[in-house]
């Protein structure tokens, strides 16, 4: 979609943001912005450009902030709403659209709470007595971080491919690209115990940990 008149859908404009300006950034961005303009794609893909309105950008933040699965779900919808922003300024540099519809006269992001509100875990203690009021997937994911101390990217792309004769075999994210040294985590009854869980996990798939229509929560 590069040529005057191309781009009339969202999807035909992320493909060439994705084709000609995400390459440009950092990796660590890179990788943000995949995350992001994949949900902007799932949500609003096929809509027309030329018809995105600020209330139909409300709309979209409230969706986006009512399916926030951790963290802060006003901080994630902040950024992928910042993402949209950045995705309507090029659609006006590439002649989709003649005016801004989310200038700060038109649209307002999310109050993001202080960080002196933010609760935090005092104690390891104080995460395992929290565990029970997890869902299943959440209880694997925090047990298998306290087990072995894994990054958190480094958790969400992990396949029954790391699963080994020896043990749980990581090579993390960080070091992928350059020592590419990997770390073995020998199998104990509570290692093989939590992977067994972890693997009965619906829905079926290669990965550890996916959303439940089977989406990687990390975009590598």
């Amino acid at each position: 979609a590069s040529s005057a008149g191309a781009i009339r859908t969202f999807s035909q404009l992320i493909d060439r943001y994705l084709l000609e300006i995400t390459p440009t950034k950092a990796e660590a961005t890179q990788i943000d912005e995949i995350r992001h303009l994949t949900r902007l794609r799932d949500l609003i893909g096929a809509n027309p450009v030329k018809a995105f309105r600020p209330d139909l950008a409300y709309e979209l933040q409230d969706v986006i902030l009512r399916g926030a699965q951790r963290g802060s779900g006003e901080t994630y919808t902040n950024r992928v709403m910042e993402m949209l922003k950045h995705l309507l300024t090029k659609a006006i540099q590439w002649g989709v659209i003649p005016e801004h519809p989310m200038t700060d006269l038109k649209f307002k992001m999310l109050p993001t709470p202080k960080k002196s509100q933010i609760s935090r875990a005092i104690s390891i203690e104080q995460v395992e007595d929290m565990l029970p009021k997890a869902v299943p997937w959440l209880q694997c994911y925090v047990r298998l971080k306290l087990m072995t101390g894994l990054r958190q990217v480094d958790l969400l792309l992990l396949t029954v491919r790391n699963i080994t004769p020896e043990g749980l075999l990581v090579t993390p994210h960080k070091t992928e690209n350059s020592t590419g040294k990997s770390i073995l985590f020998e199998w104990d009854d509570e290692l093989r115990k939590i992977v067994d869980q972890i693997k009965a996990l619906p829905p079926t798939s290669i990965h550890f940990f996916t959303t439940q229509e089977g989406k990687l929560y990390f975009i590598n």
